[in-house]
């Protein structure tokens, strides 16, 4: 990485700067079902008194529109790994709602989120109670997000729509104690949890994975497996999952001794070199697990894996960049292509920024998405941090040359809200497509539709990939904007609003980047969509 002298006032990159990384990943979210504590099969923890949390508010069902209103949500005290929330709805109408809500939380080993979805009968007032996981120890930088809905149908679910949002930190919610002491366990009780480790050993051995599903309790299920049997079956037929626990680990596991811990009892076993623990509950006449804790994850431990698989590939160097790539890999075949490419496009998202190419960047090519994954840890096509470029390069599916290599260059710049961030990278794409569509075009048809997510939303996402139908919208629709910006009011407008405006979801933040939208370009966010939905409309007309 090439630094720059004291003399040199360009801009710089992220290439130069050596600044923090920066993820452009794009995935999923599954839909799936609730559960409703009073339906709940298994209590796990019960006994610890929930507290209410920090900050939440009644939902103003008449000034959201909505037919429902949350009344309360408490938490349990959290710590790392499964946490209980217990949200209270009542349902203000005479007809059967779908309330649901979306969980998301963030700490220090990555993020974790899905939403659940519960029907409330006319004039009920509801108790449910979720599971969820928060993946690395509690701090002050942990985050719980809550997010609340009532769709028409779980099959008109949109992620966007939710009518209350309640954000905490790790300071605001009230963490669990250390466990207490563990008590001894009986030898006939100790006997009775090996042989059910064994049982369900022999289950999965056998690929009986309803077996193993069913001796997991509803917690288990919901704050690891999104309640999602699919995933559980899907990650255990791969040979090396990423972030859970593996097939082959489990079945590895020795048992050692057990210990009670209040309604817990915590099986200690032995895989490899690693010490698992294995919780079980009492659900009615069988001990089910609870969880599962102590094995390496290997998206925590793919943390050197530059280091170690670099030095394996090929590698080719050009003025600005180091490729690497897997011998008789479709990038071998295309180096020279992909080399010549790359520094075009280099010398052109340097172009846009109006500043001289400097730096290197680092590509590392991989086949296919799993492989990458299973290497790096990192799920989908493409990410990007501080100047490396990780993607999928085959026959069947390339990343556009110019989307990740902006974001690397970009840091440099600013960091805005993702409704430049993200739509910037896909802007650069060649012809400014999204899957081979004009951008434009797929704006114009979420206007038609009444999908097009209004400017000042956009504004406050401070990321845009993790939401399942992103692809679809966030994506094309802000590069849209960029568009828009550049087109109508020229890049160097365009850039000073990339340079000031900040990225973070508070309401200070997002007025400070209202009022400095109109300072630049000298209207206020629902002027500049109203003239944005026009210019979209003149293009499609053409």
């Amino acid at each position: 990485m090439v630094g720059s002298n004291a003399k040199d006032t360009r801009p710089k990159s992220r290439l130069a700067q050596g600044a923090s990384a920066l993820m452009c990943a794009f995935s999923l979210i599954a839909l799936l079902p609730g559960a409703c504590a009073a339906q709940a099969a298994d209590e796990g923890g019960k006994d610890r008194a929930p507290v209410p949390a920090a900050g939440v508010e009644k939902a103003d069902a008449k000034a959201t529109g909505r037919n429902l209103e949350v009344l309360e949500a408490r938490f349990e005290p959290i710590a790392k790994g499964k946490n209980i929330v217990r949200v209270s709805v009542q349902n203000l109408t005479a007809e059967k709602q779908v309330f649901a809500v979306h969980i998301q939380t963030r700490s220090s080993n990555g993020g974790w989120g899905t939403q659940f979805f519960e029907e409330v009968t006319p004039r009920e007032t509801k108790e449910c109670r979720f599971a969820f996981n928060i993946r690395g120890d509690v701090t002050e930088q942990t985050m719980v997000r809550l997010h609340f809905y009532n769709p028409a149908s779980i099959d008109e679910f949109v992620s966007e729509e939710y009518f209350l949002e309640r954000k905490y930190n790790g300071l605001e919610l009230e963490r669990r104690k250390s466990a207490a002491a563990a008590e001894t366990v009986p030898a006939e009780l100790t006997d009775t949890l090996i042989r059910r480790l064994k049982a369900i050993q022999n289950f999965l051995g056998k690929d009986e994975y309803e077996k193993v599903w069913s001796a997991f309790t509803r917690d288990y299920q919901q704050a690891e497996w999104w309640q999602n049997y699919g995933h559980f079956e899907e990650t255990m037929r791969k040979s090396r999952p990423t972030s859970w626990w593996s097939k082959g680990g489990f079945l590895a596991l020795e048992p050692q001794g057990a210990a009670r811990r209040g309604d817990i009892l915590t099986l200690t076993a032995r895989s490899v070199d690693k010490t698992w623990t294995v919780d079980f509950a009492r659900d009615g006449d069988e001990w089910k697990i609870d969880w599962i804790d102590g094995y390496a994850i290997p998206v925590a431990a793919s943390g050197n894996w530059m280091e170690r698989l670099l030095p394996k590939m090929e590698k080719r160097t050009t003025e600005h960049f180091d490729i690497y790539y897997f011998k008789g890999s479709t990038a071998e075949r295309d180096i020279d292509a992909i080399a010549q490419e790359r520094e075009k496009v280099f010398k052109e998202v340097f172009e846009f920024f109006a500043t001289p190419p400097h730096g290197r960047a680092r590509l590392i090519l991989f086949e296919d998405k799993e492989t990458k994954r299973a290497e790096t840890g990192h799920q989908g096509a493409g990410w990007a941090f501080d100047n490396n470029m990780v993607e999928v390069y085959s026959d069947t599916e390339k990343v556009d040359p110019a989307h990740e290599l902006t974001h690397v260059i970009a840091g440099g710049f600013g960091e805005p809200p993702a409704i430049l961030n993200e739509g910037l990278g896909v802007y650069m794409e060649k012809g400014h497509e999204w899957h081979g569509v004009p951008v434009d075009l797929t704006t114009a048809g979420l206007v038609r539709d009444g999908r097009f997510v209004p400017l000042i939303e956009l504004l406050k996402r401070t990321e845009i990939g993790a939401r399942h139908d992103d692809g679809e919208v966030a994506y094309p629709e802000s590069a849209s904007f960029v568009k828009f910006v550049v087109d109508k009011y020229e890049r160097e407008k365009f850039l000073e609003l990339y340079r000031r405006l900040r990225n973070g979801d508070s309401d200070r933040v997002l007025m400070g980047n209202v009022k400095i939208i109109k300072e630049v370009l000298g209207k206020d966010v629902d002027a500049l969509e109203e003239e944005w939905k026009k210019s979209l409309a003149a293009e499609k007309a053409k």
